[in-house]
């Protein structure tokens, strides 16, 4: 008798043993959402598959086929600081009827991507960057000497893509995309000094440009070990809202003025960057960028007060000249961090 009831225990621990490992086998660590049992209705319901994500942002890299690690699905997010180089805008000598650049400087900024893949390789994409910069025009501000001009510039795009993706026969991973392009470009410049009729004079101009389109682009990946490098083009067709504020602010009085126009503005850019995966799902990035956006973009003056045709009080009769077919170059360096689940 007590040996048939150490058979019957002996089973039952085997018996057990076989199923923890079977259970064990089929399961990988994570958090699962099972089906609610009946007492569970008012729970709120979940998606399978949606939150199956294990959370473990350190959990090292591992390649899926013993060589490459294969394209993610589901979230990923982007976020990067940018450091790039804008054109300031020109002064316009409207008594000389000549024009000079300001030059170029480099002005930081950031740029935020969140996009998302389903398993058919079908996905969307949305991207905000902001760069934004203050700078100095040392042309003496008027005709007898004072402060010098103060120049605000700052680029904007945002952008919204319906993306695909497929696998080449070189183990690439080839990304084509469409949708909408939104970009907002502004000049501001503040004068604060002595006009010709020697006068004080604060003189402010605001020049805005709301483009607004449609863009095509596609995206080349390749990844080799931990390193993935991309290269990515875009290509834009915009209309763009022009608009100049003037506010010429005269001991004695004030006088503004409004003016708006409309033009078609083509963009081009392009990016081209390395990823390297620190654990499997966050990444650190380092990469160029630049875009192109073609005549029709309208810029302030920042000429000074004796020579600024676009100054009211300033300069009476004075012809003034209108920079609003003018092109745009950003270009420069982009660093950041990535997580893919």
């Amino acid at each position: 008798m007590a040996l048939k009831r150490t058979f019957m225990i002996g089973v039952m621990l085997v018996c057990g043993t076989l199923t923890g490992a079977a259970w064990g086998q089929n399961h990988t660590p994570g958090t699962y959402f099972e089906r609610n049992p009946d007492s569970g209705d008012s729970l709120p319901l979940a998606l399978p598959g949606v939150f199956d994500y294990d959370t473990q942002l350190f959990a090292p890299l591992e390649f899926t086929n013993g060589k490459e690690k294969d394209p993610n699905t589901g979230l990923y997010f982007e976020l990067s600081k940018t450091y790039l180089s804008l054109e300031r805008a020109a002064r316009f000598d409207s008594i000389r009827g000549r024009e000079s650049s300001n030059g170029t400087e480099f002005y930081t900024g950031t740029r935020y991507e969140l996009g998302w893949y389903n398993e058919q390789d079908q996905g969307w994409n949305a991207s905000f960057a902001k760069t934004e910069g203050t700078f100095f025009v040392n042309n003496g501000s008027g005709f007898l000497g004072g402060t010098p001009t103060i120049g605000n510039v700052r680029l904007t795009t945002v952008e919204l893509n319906r993306t695909f993706r497929q696998t080449t026969s070189r183990g690439g991973v080839f990304e084509p995309s469409f949708g909408l392009r939104y970009n907002w470009m502004r000049d501001r410049i503040t004068d604060n000094g002595i006009n010709t009729l020697g006068n004080n004079n604060i003189f402010v101009q605001n020049a805005s440009n709301t483009a607004f389109g449609i863009q095509v682009g596609a995206r080349m990946s390749k990844r080799r070990g931990r390193w993935r490098f991309t290269y990515r083009g875009n290509v834009a067709a915009t209309y763009n809202q022009q608009r100049l504020d003037i506010d010429d602010v005269i001991a004695g009085g004030f006088a503004d003025l409004s003016i708006t126009d409309q033009s078609f503005v083509p963009i081009l850019d392009g990016t081209l960057e390395a990823t390297y995966n620190v654990t499997r799902d966050l990444s650190l990035k380092l990469g160029v960028q630049g875009s192109y956006i073609w005549n029709g973009v309208l810029r302030a003056n920042t000429e000074s007060l004796s020579g600024n045709g676009l100054a009211l009080g300033a300069n009476p009769g004075t012809p003034a000249f209108l920079a609003n077919d003018e092109n745009y170059v950003a270009a420069g360096f982009v660093f950041g961090m990535e997580f893919r689940r």
